[in-house]
């Protein structure tokens, strides 16, 4: 009997596919075992599809995708390809933070780190730019442009593969219209999101792990177009490696306060379009200033007191 899916391309497809009703599609880093493993499930999904809840497709996936996305190796890797890539470098900084949000289990702030970035990404890849006197365009042809998205690349299955798979992401989960939005597994959707449209949850660890995979995912397209593809992660890159180690000491909790404020803006501040606070709101200063109101206080205190004594 011939095999439907003869190819690693027929399986992602097919993976996309199962997989577009809970919010999830492959890891675009994923190899042997790792994306069979998901392939199978997929197709066990199909097979018994009456018998699974969505619950339980979701916990599966996370499962699965977790210890890839958790990774430091991988996370250290794709800032570094945020980095180097026109679109992505304009928001990598965003990407950053959004991590190192994730490793201390903030998972809200990765999400509402996360949600700009993903937003302006598709926006700079759209070939719009902010302008006082330009609206942005409708989210619609947003959308529509990953679906258009053409590449004359050798890699051009792989490309139309990822940038369908994004495109219907979009559509049928961070865009869509909260009247035709499905929020029984996630209410994780940029206008309920960022209008607070209620109080439901919108920032679990699930949620995080979904936009992580979408710019890893973006990261394949547009690596594809400027041609700028790894095979495997590349090592003695400095700027890989001292990640690495610093969300491993996240991790395992072996960095202090102080430091990981210090550590933190480090990194960022490596970022082109990252603006750290020049004036941040200093405790010190703070007990300086009521040091300095107070001892007017009492001068004008003092003063009183002697005027009214001579009068």
């Amino acid at each position: 009997m011939r095999d439907p899916y003869p190819s690693f391309v027929h399986k992602f497809k097919f993976v996309s596919e199962v997989l577009r009703d809970y919010g999830w599609f492959a890891s675009p880093y994923m190899t042997g075992g790792e994306f069979n493993e998901v392939f199978e499930y997929c197709k066990s999904i199909q097979e018994k599809n009456a018998d699974l809840t969505k619950e339980q497709v979701e916990e599966k996936m996370y499962e699965i995708l977790m210890p890839l996305i958790f990774h430091p190796n991988f996370r250290a890797f794709y800032i570094y390809r945020a980095k180097e890539l026109p679109h992505l470098q304009k928001f990598s900084h965003h990407i950053e933070r959004a991590i190192l949000h994730y490793y201390k289990k903030d998972f809200f702030s990765c999400v509402l780190t996360l949600l700009p970035a993903v937003e302006g990404v598709l926006l700079s890849h759209y070939g719009w730019e902010f302008k006082n006197d330009q609206k942005a365009p409708p989210q619609k042809k947003i959308t529509n442009h990953l679906h258009n998205l053409t590449s004359d690349s050798t890699k051009i299955e792989r490309y139309a593969m990822y940038a369908d798979t994004l495109f219907h992401f979009t559509k049928k989960w961070i865009f869509v219209p909260t009247d035709k939005a499905d929020f029984s597994l996630s209410y994780l959707n940029r206008h309920y999101a960022l209008h607070g449209l209620g109080t439901e949850h919108f920032y679990t660890a699930s949620d995080c792990h979904r936009l992580i995979l979408f710019l890893d995912l973006y990261t394949e397209v547009i690596g594809i177009e400027n041609n700028k593809n790894y095979g495997l992660i590349p090592e003695n890159i400095d700027e890989i490696n001292k990640r690495r180690d610093y969300y491993f000491m996240l991790i395992n909790g072996e960095v202090s306060y102080n430091n990981m404020i210090s550590l933190d803006d480090y990194l960022l501040e490596e970022h082109p379009f990252y603006h750290k606070e020049k004036n941040e709101p200093n405790w010190e200063k703070v007990l300086k200033l009521e040091d300095q109101r107070m001892s007017k206080l009492l001068a004008l205190i003092e003063e009183f007191k002697k005027t009214n004594h001579e009068s």
